[in-house]
């Protein structure tokens, strides 16, 4: 994931610099299809992130409003368990860093930004 992150930053920062380059019709519909496509790919990413994080956080409350106090004591200690694991909710990593998020997607646009930014003062030099 943190490859994809950075990855997904430096094409999207590419190709913006080949929207503000490419003078022909062809090449600005080329590089325009490939940026959107980038963008779409970085907030699908970021949106099923979210999800997950979202979903997994309300186990431990379907766990709670199950009928569990009707079982054995065996399985109560299963459910306890199960509800305690819960309790830390799953997600998409990108390495050790940080959890991935909708937040995600707006932080990989600004430093694309912050690339494209680079790219231009080395470019008109």
């Amino acid at each position: 994931m943190l490859l994809e992150f950075l990855l997904n930053s430096v094409g999207l920062a590419a190709g913006i610099i080949q929207l503000v380059v490419k003078t022909t019709t062809g090449g600005f519909v080329a590089f325009l299809t490939i940026v959107i496509l980038l963008l779409s790919q970085i907030f699908i990413l970021s949106w099923s992130a979210n999800e997950i994080s979202l979903e997994s956080s309300k186990i431990s409350d379907a766990i709670f409003e199950s009928n569990w106090e009707d079982y054995s004591q065996r399985i109560k200690a299963y459910f306890i368990t199960m509800s305690m694991g819960a309790r830390k909710p799953l997600g998409l990593t990108a390495g050790p860093f940080f959890q991935m998020s909708t937040n995600t997607a707006i932080s990989t646009v600004k430093v694309a930004y912050t690339y494209l930014s680079l790219m231009l003062q080395n470019f008109e030099v």
